[in-house]
This record gives structure tokens, C-alpha cells and sequence, in this order.
């Protein structure tokens, strides 16, 4: 058969025609590089072509060094996508041609001759090449190709979207460590169960939910990527109804005293809270916490228009579950809080401005988050324990202790539930009037009261950076 590789006849004469990598389109304002080779003759074509194809070569060559270089996984799903929209066995012969040109530029010059006469290469130019051949050809998906737009489709709120992107990092992370690669494809059903069982439960000791939740996020992401048309229908999904082992009931554990579970604040726990060195930021977050028992997220995602200062109420944003924005009449330790944040600011301003810029993908409470969890640490009240994940108090200790103390002062379940956003079990809305539950909802919040602060202890040195506590202003 007439090898015709690279050649193309045009008004009887014989052409030079080399695709350009999809990668590579935008920056040469083309799809192929054609050149004629200045006869008819298809032996002459076929003698003169090799020196014409290196320079179109070069060319091609120069503009991927002057561009911005891609990831080599993009790239070979540039071809991948132009073999799948290519119209014509034209087009989808040009790519090929092109995934194999590129499959030998990155398998480089042979370093030896194997046993049986095949060729040896570099491992890793083997490796690289074998895997750029298989994502353009389609036979293998990176695991990270499609993690943006499948939690962009998801909807989750930005903590749900960190838990996920964390799996699949940390699966990533185990299949090379492993020398599993980092494809879709390789996954099957006992990587998975090695994944979550061995590694997971066994040697990170993470708790069965939270690698329930690693497993929920996996699982969508497999069935999204079928849905979506990026893998095939035919490859079967691993992480469904894989079987975790059971850890200790909770009445075993209690039995053995060592079952400890997330807790409100303890009145010495807080007072120490208040009576500390906190930013301002951080002293006006614990107030809120503590006097509304909102999350923080909600409380971060508070805007000037959410409060009414004369009126002495609060629009709390909905978060998680929560349909719509409840109202929440203010503390009145909380009103000159609220006085101070709005002063001077429009009606779209965040309430809680005084926050580096945040991150895409991240929750607008994010650094508050973490700056509270130093401020516990920094006194000595964080109870971290190996068999969990953060402490068993922590920012949403402040909620819990806004609760108890509401059950303590002997208000209803249901009232309570509505001050803090959870759903009312077994309660028709209709069986407070309006008023009568604006009424009983600013005695639940006026009922709560803040612990006396607590100083440190006066044997401790002085903190270097003096602090104003809140930036409420100081009564006369």
C-alpha cells in the first residue's frame, strides 16, 4: 500500500498538511498547517515531504513554547474533544495523526533495543506519552479533568463543595502513592473499598461519617461524569454500595467513657471567651453567636439591610435547609454591636466587612473560622481528640449554649427551633399569630444572659498587641 502520510492533492498538485493541536488553534488563528510541495508527481511529493513536514513541525513547536503551556492531560483532551466533533473521516484521520505525531514528540529518541528488538525509552517519557496516547484516544480519564464542573452543577454550599474537592484530592493522593496512576478508569470496585476501608478507616483513622460523606461525594461524582457524557455508560460506578465496617455503638463507647460528643460552652468556657484579648471582629462574632444563635456563616452573611437598628430586629439569611430569611428580634446587649457595624455603610455593605478578600469556592466566615479557632487554642480551651476531626467545642458551641439556655429558662421546643432556624416537628405554623410570636421570641432572646467575663489568670504575661474588645462603643 502507498504510504500517503501527510499528503493531500489540490488542483493536481500535492500539498503538505499537518493538523495543530487543539491547545494551539487560538494562538495560530488556524486548524492545520498546509504547504505545497510544488509538484504532481506523487513519488516526488512522497521524497520531499519529510523536509517540508520538520519545518511545519518547527512552526507548530515554536508557538507551544511561546504560549502559555497547558497541563499535558489538557492537551490531550483538546484532541480528544476534536476527535469526538470531528466531521468526516477528514477530520478524524488529521487527529489521529496528530495524537500519534505528538505521542512520539513525547516518547523522545530511543535509548536502547529490548530483548526481543522493540525499543527502550526513558520510564517517564514512556509513562507521559502512554498516558497523553490514552486521554486524547479516549481510554482514560484524569480524575481531576472534571472536578470544577461537576461542583459547579452540584449546587452545594461552599463547605459541602470543600468536603468533596478534599476526597478526590485525597484519593489522588493515595492511587500515586499506591503507583495506581490517577485515571477514572483504573478505579474499580477493590481500590474503592481499599480507599475507604484500609486507608481511610484504617490507617488515617477517619470516623465512619465523615467517610460516608468522602464516599456520597465519589459516588456523585461517577454518576455526574456518566450523565454528563465524559465517561462511558458501559464503566460500572465503584463507590456504590460499598459496605464500611461498623465502628463501637454509642452505649459501648459510653460504657468505656470514652464516647464524647460536640458540646455547648460551659459558663467558666465562655466567660474566659468574653474576658480574653480577641480582635474586634472575633469579640463581635462571639456576641453574636452567643446572642442569637445563628451559625457564622449567617452571621457573616448579614448585610446592613438585614438590620434594623430602631426596630430592634434581625433578617437572618437561610442556610443549609432554611427556605427563607428569618426574623429575629435583637439582644439588647447586641443593639450597640449592630449600631457600630452599620455606621456610615450602605444598605447592600456586609455587615461584617473587616475580612480579607475571600477566596472562590470558600464561605465568607472562612477566616473568622479559623482565627476563632486559634483564640481557643491561644487559651487553652480546645478538647481535640484523636478520634475526630476538630474539637468538641468550637464556634457552633456558641448556638448550642444560646439553645440550652433557652431550654433552661423553659420555653418550647418549637419556639426555640423557630429562633434558631430548625424545622418545627409536630407544629401547624398557624398556632402563633404574628405579633403573639414577635412577642414570645424577644422574651426567648432577652431571657439569654451572658456569663460575667472572666480575665486571664493575672500570673500570665500580658499580651503583646492591646486589643479593644468589640467595636461597640464604650457606655459613659
Amino acid at each position: 500500500m502507498t504510504d500517503t502520510r501527510y499528503l493531500t492533492k489540490r488542483r493536481q498538485g500535492y500539498y503538505v498538511e499537518i493538523e495543530i493541536p487543539p491547545s494551539l488553534r487560538e494562538t495560530m488563528g488556524k486548524k492545520r498547517l498546509v504547504k505545497s510541495l510544488g509538484t504532481r508527481e506523487l513519488n516526488v511529493a512522497r521524497a520531499k515531504r519529510w523536509e517540508t513536514i520538520a519545518a511545519l513541525k518547527a512552526q507548530i513547536e515554536a508557538a507551544r513554547k511561546g504560549s502559555a503551556a497547558l497541563p499535558l492531560e489538557e492537551e490531550a483532551l483538546g484532541y480528544r474533544r476534536a476527535l469526538m466533533q470531528a466531521r468526516g473521516d477528514a477530520e478524524a484521520d488529521g487527529a489521529e495523526t496528530g495524537i500519534r505525531d505528538r505521542y512520539f514528540d513525547l516518547l523522545g529518541k530511543q535509548t536502547g533495543t529490548g530483548a526481543f528488538g522493540d525499543g527502550e525509552f526513558d520510564p517517564e517519557s514512556e509513562r507521559q506519552a502512554g498516558l497523553f496516547r490514552d486521554v486524547a484516544a479516549g481510554k482514560a480519564t484524569p480524575l481531576t479533568i472534571n472536578i470544577d464542573d461537576w461542583l459547579s452543577a452540584t449546587g452545594l454550599p461552599m463547605r459541602s463543595i470543600s468536603l468533596h474537592r478534599r476526597s478526590i484530592n485525597a484519593l489522588i493522593a493515595w492511587m500515586k502513592e499506591e503507583g495506581l496512576g490517577s485515571t477514572v478508569e483504573t478505579v474499580d470496585r477493590d481500590i474503592a473499598h481499599r480507599f475507604l476501608v484500609t486507608f481511610l478507616f484504617g490507617t488515617r483513622g477517619l470516623n465512619r461519617k465523615t467517610i460516608t460523606s468522602y464516599r456520597w461525594g465519589l459516588t456523585d461524582y461517577w454518576r455526574w461524569m456518566v450523565d454528563a457524557g465524559r465517561i462511558k455508560s458501559s464503566i460500572p460506578n465503584p463507590w456504590e454500595h460499598q459496605r464500611l465496617p461498623k465502628e463501637q455503638t454509642v452505649a459501648a463507647r459510653s460504657a468505656e467513657g470514652t464516647h464524647e460528643t460536640e458540646r455547648p460552652f460551659t459558663a467558666e468556657e465562655l466567660g474566659k471567651l468574653l474576658g480574653g484579648s480577641p480582635t474586634p471582629r472575633t469579640m463581635d462574632a462571639m456576641l453574636f453567636g452567643a446572642l442569637t444563635g445563628a451559625r457564622l456563616e449567617a452571621i457573616f452573611r448579614l448585610r446592613v439591610r438585614d438590620c434594623d437598628v430602631e426596630g430592634g430586629m434581625l433578617s437572618v439569611p437561610p442556610l443549609k435547609k432554611e427556605k427563607a430569611a428569618r426574623a429575629l428580634p435583637s439582644h439588647p446587649k447586641l443593639l450597640p454591636v449592630i449600631e457600630a457595624r452599620c455606621k456610615g455603610k450602605g444598605p447592600d455593605a456586609w455587615l461584617f466587612d473587616d475580612i480579607d478578600l475571600v477566596k472562590t469556592g470558600r464561605e465568607r466566615s472562612m477566616a473568622e473560622s479559623q482565627a476563632f479557632g486559634r483564640y481557643l487554642r491561644s487559651l487553652k480551651l480546645e478538647q481535640v481528640r484523636p478520634d475526630r476531626r476538630r474539637s468538641l467545642v468550637n464556634f457552633h458551641s456558641f448556638r448550642r449554649w444560646f439553645i440550652t439556655k433557652a431550654e433552661e429558662a423553659g420555653y418550647p421546643e418549637s419556639l426555640i427551633a423557630l429562633a434558631v432556624g430548625h424545622s418545627r416537628k409536630g407544629m401547624t405554623f398557624g398556632v402563633y399569630s404574628k405579633p403573639d410570636m414577635q412577642r414570645q421570641l424577644k422574651e426567648l432572646v432577652g431571657s439569654i444572659v451572658l456569663p460575667e467575663p472572666i480575665p486571664p489568670d493575672a500570673g500570665e504575661a500580658p499580651s503583646r498587641r492591646t486589643r479593644r474588645r468589640s467595636s461597640a462603643p464604650k457606655e459613659a
